[in-house]
Formats: C-alpha cells, structure tokens, sequence
C-alpha cells in the first residue's frame, strides 16, 4: 500500500513540473522569443442593413502565411492548426499555427475593436525578415485547397472577406494592432409587402396572406478563395426567401420574411398570396427601380429593399363567376429511344 502511494506522488510530481508550454503540439498562452500578433479589424458598409451590424459577434477564418517581400506570396501557405512548442519555444517557424479562428464586434472604418485568436498567431521567430500576411473569411467555414468553405449555404450567411495585408516583421517594441477590413461579397435583398384593399366589397375580404415568395435564379456563396477573394456560388435555382409563409399582409408596408444575401444582379421573382380563399399566383416579376420602369441590377456589398405591392381585385355584384375543372389528359406513347454505353 505504502509502494502504491510514493507511486502516483512521484507522478503528481512529474506531471506538476511539466508546464502546458512543455508539451509539443499544444497551444500556449505565451511562447518565449516569439511575439503574439494582434489584429484589429473594420466592416465596410455598416450604414446598411445587414445582418452583420455596428455591434455584431463575428467569426472568422484567419489565415496566415510568411513572405521574404513586401506582396503577399499564397503558394507558401502550409495549413498548421496549432502551435507546436517545446521547451517555451518554436524549433522552427513552420510550427507556428497559420489558421486560426477570430472572434470579434464588427465595427466600422475607425472603430475597429480587437480580435481575439484562437490559435494565437505568433510572428516568424527564427527569420528576422520574413513579413507576416494575414486575410480572413467570415463566418468561419472549412479550408479546402485555398478556398473556405462555408458551414451553411442557406442565403442567410453574410460572407465576408478581409484581403491579404502585410503586418511587417517581428517588432522589437510593443505590438499595435492593424486592422484588417472586411467587406460585404453578396448582396442583400430585404422584401417589404403591402396591400391596398378594394374600396368596398372586394374579392378578399380585405384580407390576404402572403404564402411564399420565391427568387426565380438565385445564386448563393458556397466558398471564398481567401487568397484574393473570388466567391464560388451554386447554380442558378428558385430560391424561397425564409420566413414568409402564412403572413397576414397588412395595407401598411412591413417586412416579409427574412433578409437574404445572393449572388448580385437583377432580381426576378414568383410570389404566392392567398385571398378569399384562393390562391393568387405571380409568376417572373421582374423587380424595378422604385417609381422607375428600369429593372432592379442589385449591387455587391449594398442592401436593397423591394417593396411588393398587391392590390385586391373589386367584387363585380352583378358579373357571374366563371368555375373549372380541370382534367388530365393521359400521357401519349411516343418515340422509343435508345443508346449503346461503350
């Protein structure tokens, strides 16, 4: 009994001696010789109404790579997760983490607040003259290749990239942050709906709702290139803006469903609405400038709110109502077709 005791105190011991920094392949709070690089960081375009605001928690995909020149050099990118030290130091810069994820309150040009990283990224500690150039995608996604993939294509993700920007060499003195400035890749689409009600008894009642409306090509953000930027998006599809279904459309103008963030261009869509009973449907609306019967081209990085207005039909009281019903005619045989797989 008394053996088994001197045992596990020689390992408390052991394992009491052995710091966090000691141990390779962890990430330290503090490496000697080596300075931790602070980032500050600014939003573009604040002003409109994006998801990511004055004040938002944004997540980040921070990448970073050493060059010996004053240009970004991608191709000497190697993809480390974390810092891997031994004895409070790196044996070599290649054990510095170059990716890293940056938690920060987006704040626009000159108010930039901090970000924090986690891996903390560290300046090149064995090279004196190697800069250290970091970019960054938000929200955080997957690396593939030299693209970050997102986690969620769903036209809500406000995508973000922040291009390459040289942080100089490591510094002798104090480390000042410098900022690295995000902007908006998509563009934003809010809709707003509203009704004008028939002057007296009209078809509806005077009330409707709205059941969907529908981007007729949308293209939404899959992946960020994060060496300069480029945006892989998903085929052109219908895509059914959130949060619409069963809406009451009221005859004040409000916002119907959720703010979206596609591929910029015109803007096309089918709208569903349902009144008196029956459903009203609005195929290929083409989106024009307000008061204007100029098409709506929506732009990168701005936001743009579509207002959709719907007026009720008048009851004719002395009109006779005209019902169908509808038949299918069953499908005709036609040609065969064939084909040799070779």
């Amino acid at each position: 009994m008394k053996k088994v005791f001197l045992s596990m105190a020689a390992l408390a011991l052991v394992l009491a001696s052995c710091s966090k920094e000691e141990v390779p392949g962890t990430n330290p709070d503090e490496v000697t010789n080596a300075v931790a690089i602070r980032i500050g960081q600014t939003v573009k375009g604040l002003e409109t109404k994006a998801p990511v605001v004055n004040g938002s928690k944004v997540e980040a995909t921070v990448l970073m790579h050493d060059a010996s020149s004053t240009s970004a050099e991608w191709n000497k990118f190697n993809e480390v997760y974390q810092n891997t030290v031994t004895s409070n130091d790196f044996s070599a810069d290649t054990d510095r983490a170059t990716v890293s994820t940056g938690t920060f309150t987006a704040a626009s040009e000159g108010d930039g607040g901090e970000v924090t990283l986690a891996p903390t990224l560290y300046y090149p500690s064995k090279s004196s003259t190697n800069h250290a150039f970091l970019a960054a995608v938000a929200p955080k996604g997957s690396l593939d290749g030299q693209t970050v993939k997102m986690a969620k294509v769903d036209g809500e993700q406000d995508v973000m990239y922040a291009p390459a920007k040289d942080f100089g060499v490591k510094p002798s003195g104090t480390v000042t942050a410098s900022n690295l400035e995000f902007a908006h890749k998509t563009t934003q689409l809010i809709f707003k709906m509203k009704m004008t009600a028939a002057s007296s008894g009209g078809e509806w009642g005077g009330t409707a709702t709205l059941k969907s409306i529908s981007l007729v090509d949308a293209q939404l953000p899959e992946a960020v290139n994060f060496t300069d930027g480029t945006v892989s998006w998903t085929a052109a599809a219908p895509f059914a803006i959130p949060g619409t279904g069963n809406w009451t459309i009221g005859t004040t103008e409000a916002q119907a469903g959720n703010a979206v963030m596609v591929k910029a261009g015109g803007v096309k869509v089918n709208v569903e609405i349902n009144g008196g009973g029956k459903t009203y449907t609005y195929n290929d609306v083409v989106v024009n400038k307000e008061s204007t019967t100029t098409p709506l081209v929506a732009v990168e990085g701005k936001s743009h709110i579509i207002t959709l207005s719907v007026t009720e039909p008048d009851k004719a009281s002395s009109a006779t109502e005209i019902k169908a019903t509808a038949t299918v005619t069953d499908w005709v045989a036609g040609d065969k077709g064939s084909a040799d797989l070779k």
